[in-house]
């Protein structure tokens, strides 16, 4: 079960509405971060700057087969930025684990295959349990450098939560960089999730 494997490749490369505020839409509700851009289907395929190959592509393709993108908003507009633009994306995904266990184990085993893509990935925060809107969830930290058209070769740091619901899960995400760290800001907005 891949189910993060493009974790911070598919925020280039998904199609989302354009959305202002807050976002309530899938079942949750989330504050929109403050002085951020919501990130439109024409502003995903203008910023696409990531070098992928074939195989890599053909994974992320399989991986977004299984979810929808609800909401990503980035900090800066790419025409006023060069380098790493710090991104929040709230996806929707297909989840097969019946419990909270299998569903640990599946979240740490997809984890782990951010290796395939990204071969210096150092998870550094472990995977662990979370409440997020009162419901229990994993999170995660992980590193790795990612290979831009544009600005060489970029240092990101990728935060993850996870929380089942039902047959799928949410999974939160922050992008930043080195120099960029919007870790307080997206500490801030998962408090205000809240589950319908």
């Amino acid at each position: 079960m891949n189910l993060l494997c493009a974790l911070a490749a598919a925020a280039f490369v998904v199609a989302v509405p354009a959305v202002q505020g807050a976002r309530r839409v899938g079942g949750f509700y989330m504050a929109a971060p403050q002085g951020w851009h919501p990130v439109t289907t024409e502003g995903m395929v203008a910023n696409l700057q990531v070098q992928i190959d074939p195989a890599q592509m053909r994974q992320i393709v399989t991986n977004l087969s299984a979810s929808t993108v609800l909401a990503v908003y980035q900090k800066y507009l790419p025409a006023q930025h060069r380098g790493l633009i710090p991104k929040v994306q709230v996806t929707l995904r297909r989840s097969p684990a019946k419990t909270f266990d299998g569903f640990r184990m599946a979240v740490a085993r997809s984890a782990e295959q951010l290796r395939k893509v990204f071969p210096d990935v150092t998870f550094i925060q472990p995977l662990h349990e979370v409440s997020v809107g009162g419901r229990r969830g994993v999170s995660f930290t992980a590193t790795y450098s990612l290979d831009t058209k544009t600005a060489g070769t970029l240092q990101v740091r990728a935060l993850t939560y996870a929380i089942p619901n039902d047959d799928t899960f949410f999974q939160f995400s922050l992008t930043d960089g080195s120099g960029e760290d919007c870790a307080a800001i997206f500490d801030e907005l998962m408090r205000t999730v809240r589950f319908e």
